[in-house]
């Protein structure tokens, strides 16, 4: 996909927030506005010129009359110029019309089963060792210059990413993943570029969920930097764009295309160097029977407003790119107290029990809340604190549903009216 691979960094700044994106039988759907596509989907857009009319499309019909109500309540959020007044049925015959002229478009990214079988490779030289070849870069082979590109990028790589990378980049898996990369970044030999796409796509977006498209260009532009370098400071150019592309994929990603991918020597595939298992814990005496358990009593059903207050919680975390949290329903009372991250006022707020218990960091309170770090200026510097002005019923939960954005445990309010219902009391500093 050469054509996706371009300096400007493709699809930074774009929001799954006003995408519909789901599994099914033949891959990953995802529907969304055609203004808001991202660099390397083009490929994969349904309805082209050698398709049937999307909106004669069997998996785009089937996927938007199967949607349960939290996806009936996205894509009401997707088509524009619908709200609650609209009947289930009309929603889905206004999406189709948008497919139809073009407003919006859907895309497949199909499922990668099959292993590759690879390219033709330069095997190492007996006598290189880890070292770069003599020379400059100009004189070196393509494939000299991409390994040593991805050697230079694992200094760049987070802290974390770092080991796993030094134990994965083996002499002789740097030499043919490196061909696969080349042939990836340069688009020829019919079938690569799309196989090992999906390969990387179909864990990077499962990781990262719509970053990946940024993940793929910068990675794609770094090989194809790395394959044209004529000196050292053009390989060390191409490895921090390289380090970016793999820092927003992920290791796994990498780790998944080498499973895919069958290399040259003997057909064993690398495996990433683990530390030993811990030594087993001694035998545990024999517990004692415990009593019996005491009946908890069962939550109070939830009326039908209530249900669909919570359906509207799980519905706006999705969109927002996060797994759906499980919601009770509480009761504010006109005078309690709130809290919600500044600047940037939302309608996820939280209590003073949770403020305290991070102590003032805005690191602790927002990974207690699993809230995405901006990538520019980090977790947000202030909390508001906010009256409740009128008495109200909203969702309340734990936080624990996204894990790699923190330990999560806080508390959380969904409250989607919140420009009626509360009031900013005043503003609280944070600190790291």
């Amino acid at each position: 996909m050469p054509d996706s691979f371009i300096s400007g960094g493709g699809a930074a700044g774009l929001s799954m927030a006003d995408w519909m994106d789901a599994e099914i039988p033949e891959g990953r759907l995802l529907i969304g506005p055609t203004r808001a596509i991202p660099a390397g989907m083009r490929r994969y857009a349904l309805g082209g010129p050698t398709c049937s009319p999307i909106w004669r499309d069997a998996r785009v019909i089937k996927y938007l009359h199967g949607l349960d109500t939290i996806g009936r309540l996205r894509l009401r959020r997707v088509v524009q110029g619908v709200d609650f007044r609209v009947s289930d049925t009309q929603l889905i015959d206004q999406a189709m019309r948008d497919l139809a002229m073009g407003s919006l478009s859907a895309f497949l990214i199909p499922r990668a089963v099959a292993p590759l079988s690879p390219p033709p490779v330069d095997p190492p030289r007996p006598d290189q060792g880890d070292e770069d070849p003599p020379g400059q870069p100009a004189q070196w082979s393509v494939t000299d210059r991409v390994v040593a590109t991805l050697r230079r990028c694992v200094p760049l790589l987070p802290r974390e990413m770092q080991q796993a990378a030094k134990s994965l980049f083996t002499r002789e898996t740097l030499y043919w993943l490196a061909g696969f990369l080349v042939v990836w970044a340069g688009g020829h030999l019919a079938g690569y570029g799309e196989a090992i796409d999906v390969i990387l796509l179909g864990v990077g977006y499962a990781m990262v969920g719509w970053s990946v498209f940024q993940g793929l260009n910068d990675l794609g532009h770094g090989i194809a930097l790395a394959t044209t370098a004529k000196t050292q400071h053009d390989l060390d150019e191409a490895a921090k764009r390289t380090a970016a592309g793999l820092t927003i994929l992920t290791i796994n990603a990498i780790i998944a295309l080498i499973a895919k991918v069958k290399p040259v020597s003997g057909g064993k595939r690398p495996v990433v160097e683990e530390p030993p298992p811990p030594p087993a814990d001694p035998p545990l005496p024999p517990k004692e029977l415990s009593p019996p358990l005491k009946e908890v009593p069962k939550p109070p059903k939830l009326s039908a407003q209530d249900r669909l207050a919570i359906d509207e919680a799980k519905a706006d975390q999705v969109k927002w790119g996060y797994a759906a949290d499980e919601w009770e329903m509480k009761d504010l009372k006109a005078g309690d107290k709130v809290y919600g991250g500044l600047p940037g006022q939302s309608a996820y707020y939280t209590d003073i029990q949770t403020l305290e218990n991070a102590g003032g960091s805005r690191t602790d309170l927002f990974q207690s809340l699993q809230v995405k770090e901006h990538p520019e200026f980090g977790y947000r510097p202030k909390v508001g604190e906010y009256e409740v002005i009128n008495d109200a019923r909203v969702p309340f939960g734990t936080v624990k549903a996204n894990p790699g954005l923190g330990d999560g445990g806080g508390s959380q309010y969904f409250i989607s009216d919140y420009a009626d219902n509360l009031r900013l009391v005043r503003e609280i500093q944070l600190g790291e």
